[in-house]
């Protein structure tokens, strides 16, 4: 069961902290929670839980301790309940290597500003890398399952989106430093 918003945090200075470390670590929490579960959606629903229930431990958070292993903890616990009372979304990976992830991810950058580009590059990959692409990192479909749905081999598919991921990094780096100049 997801965290009660009529619930009420202990000490205002120490939740201040606490959400502001999250709001400034959040894409290392959601990073981690997407090598979790690909489930968007439920990433979302989950990061909006975790907020909630890191505000409400805000007192058992030891500033001593790093505080992004611990809010990616609350994180995993408060999938952990969404998705085994809902029935949600399928966990990509077993409870020891999310033990693992946890203390030993690196972190994500705050902002990329690669990310504006990438939308455009992707327009421009011809429709069949186009549509690889969208199926395997927004549908988080796995490349047999691809092959499958497009008629091709699995070695097909690792080849088109090894190209494709290339033809976006040299798109993106492009366009990038056509902005600098």
């Amino acid at each position: 069961m997801p965290i009660q918003v009529d619930q009420t945090p202990s000490d205002d200075e120490s939740v201040a902290v606490v959400q502001k470390l999250f709001i400034k670590h959040s894409n290392s929490i959601r990073g981690f929670l997407f090598a979790i579960s690909a489930d968007g959606s439920l990433v979302d629903d989950v990061m909006h839980s975790a907020f909630l229930a890191i505000t409400l431990k805000a007192d058992q958070f030891d500033a001593a301790r790093e505080f992004v292993p611990w809010a990616r903890g609350v994180a995993k616990n408060e999938l952990l309940k969404i998705t085994s009372s809902a029935r949600r979304g399928p966990m990509l990976l077993p409870h020891d290597a999310i033990e693992q992830l946890q203390l030993t991810a690196p972190e994500f950058p705050q902002s990329d500003e690669r990310i504006p580009y990438v939308a455009q590059c992707v327009e421009e990959l011809s429709p069949r890398a186009k549509r690889a692409i969208t199926l395997r990192y927004r549908k988080a479909i796995m490349p047999k399952e691809i092959a499958r749905m497009m008629s091709l081999t699995v070695d097909s598919v690792s080849v088109m989106l090894s190209r494709a991921r290339k033809a976006l990094r040299e798109c993106v780096e492009r366009k990038m430093k056509q902005e600098s100049q």
